[in-house]
């Protein structure tokens, strides 16, 4: 049995249960980061909202907005546009 990828709607749908726990700042559609997110399955859709709260977290600040900067840049990451680079605790790494 196959499933099919999610389509936009399915994603933004995705999207919101996994940013539930999380706090986005103004600047974050979901509409658009769904949009952006073609091909990605709910598991991708759950790591990209995660590795951009873990680059929210190495800017140090003591509430760990996730900006749409965070989001764009897990996206490049895990779409294999960027290479993470070793070592690197800087949010503009």
């Amino acid at each position: 049995m196959t499933v099919d990828l999610p389509d936009q709607k399915g994603r933004l749908e995705i999207l919101k249960v996994h940013s539930r726990n999380k706090k986005l700042a103004d600047d974050v559609d979901l509409q658009e980061v769904a949009m952006r997110t073609p091909g990605f399955a709910g598991a991708n859709l759950m790591n990209l909202l995660n590795e951009a709260a873990i680059l929210a977290g190495r800017r140090g600040l003591k509430v760990r907005l996730l900006r749409i900067s965070a989001v764009t840049r897990a996206y490049a990451l895990q779409s294999g546009t960027i290479e993470p680079m070793p070592n690197c605790d800087s949010y503009a790494c």
